[in-house]
């Protein structure tokens, strides 16, 4: 009977531990299924938040790049997370990440308010040499 009571103490710990790490996973870790980089494709991802100023000044040029690069690499914007944050390595936004064709990260810049209008350009001379046409 010992071992019943002290088999029943055991699972009924494994079975909160297991709920305590299922429920941490779903309020602590949103936004898991984010975009991340594929093999084969160059992906430009661009992270930054609603009351950033300089990332809502970055949005509408990050739009006009997606609709030029369509069909030629994938560009992903980016509301930021803790997920995403831990995933991506960022401590700044908004930043700008390449990745090239084998899903390694190429190039990383954090835009200023000042600077965000050069995203483009910038965008533009990292990735050509990854074969993007623009």
């Amino acid at each position: 009977m010992k071992n019943n009571v002290a088999n029943t103490i055991i699972l009924v710990i494994v079975a909160l531990a297991a709920l305590g790490l299922l429920s941490y996973k779903l309020f602590f870790e949103k936004g898991s299924d984010f975009p991340k980089p594929q093999k084969g494709e160059v992906t430009i991802v661009e992270l930054g938040a609603d009351l950033c100023e300089p990332c809502t000044k970055l949005r509408p040029i990050m739009d006009d790049v997606k609709k030029e690069l369509e069909g030629k690499a994938v560009l992903n914007s980016l509301l930021i997370d803790n997920s995403m944050k831990s995933f991506y390595n960022v401590k700044v936004i908004p930043v700008i990440i390449i990745f090239d064709k084998e899903s390694n990260e190429v190039a990383r810049r954090i835009f200023s308010l000042e600077e965000v209008d050069d995203a483009r350009n910038w965008i533009k001379e990292k990735t050509e040499p990854l074969g993007v046409q623009w």
